[in-house]
């Protein structure tokens, strides 16, 4: 099968389970990059957030690098994920994945560390819950 478009792969889902002893078991909302979704009665929901910058050219705004870096935790489910990733270009992306299991406890954390082609750097640090952090370069 073709895809509309190729360099969007992912799908969302949400699942109940209907339980023979006792109420159904809802899912939150979830999304995967992957081609199957395994189904079991303990499962969580499951995050794909899409790391990618505005598309601004480096070389003009003397950048050589973004880093990075995001963490997910949830104590109280005793949940914790985390990723880094280094884009070089405006064309890099990538997928930070997280399981959680409450929507109101879907935000994670991130820190972003511009590098400079004269050696300097510049960062910033804050929670989202978006699907989509865009990277902000110009």
């Amino acid at each position: 099968m073709d895809l509309r478009d190729p360099n969007r792969r992912q799908v969302s889902f949400q699942v109940t389970i209907i339980n023979k002893s006792g109420p159904p078991t809802t899912i939150p909302p979830s999304y995967t990059l992957l081609p199957r979704i395994i189904l079991r009665a303990d499962m969580k929901g499951h995050r794909v957030i899409t790391v990618r910058t505005d598309n601004s050219a480096f070389g003009p705004l003397g950048l050589t690098e973004v880093d990075v870096d995001l963490l997910f935790k949830d104590g109280q489910a005793g949940i914790q994920a985390a990723d880094s990733f280094q884009l070089k270009s405006s064309q890099d992306l990538g997928f930070f994945e997280f399981d959680y299991v409450d929507e109101q406890r879907s935000k994670y954390h991130y820190q972003i560390t511009y590098r400079y082609d004269n050696g300097l750097t510049g960062s910033i640090e804050t929670d989202s819950d978006a699907d989509e952090l865009l990277i902000p370069l110009g």
